[in-house]
């Protein structure tokens, strides 16, 4: 048997008055999908841009030595490590949720 652990990082920030009041409060988690495939340049940015696009995803982003591997920021209340997957296998590509950083 097979288990795999992955981690999602969920930061909350809170924004105060001059009360002590929260006024304005975020969350922040973030995930990394490892793409399988070899994907060209064109192919990358039509995955962050979709990503991008998704309700609650504050960036996905790719590093260019690790093209393979999306870091995508996003807010939990809005949407979910599996929808973001969804959305990465929807372009016909194999990936999986690989840790938080």
């Amino acid at each position: 048997m097979h288990i795999r652990f992955v981690a999602i990082r969920i930061i909350f920030h809170s924004i105060l008055d001059t009360k002590g009041v929260s006024i304005m409060a975020t969350y922040d988690a973030n995930v990394v999908i490892h793409v399988n495939e070899e994907l060209t340049d064109e192919q990358i940015h039509k995955v962050e841009k979709q990503l991008s696009s998704v309700q609650g995803v504050v960036s996905a982003c790719v590093h260019v030595r690790t093209p393979h591997l999306l870091v995508i920021d996003y807010d939990p209340r809005a949407t979910h490590s599996g929808q973001l997957l969804q959305e990465v296998r929807n372009n016909s590509l194999s990936a999986q949720l690989i840790g938080g950083v």
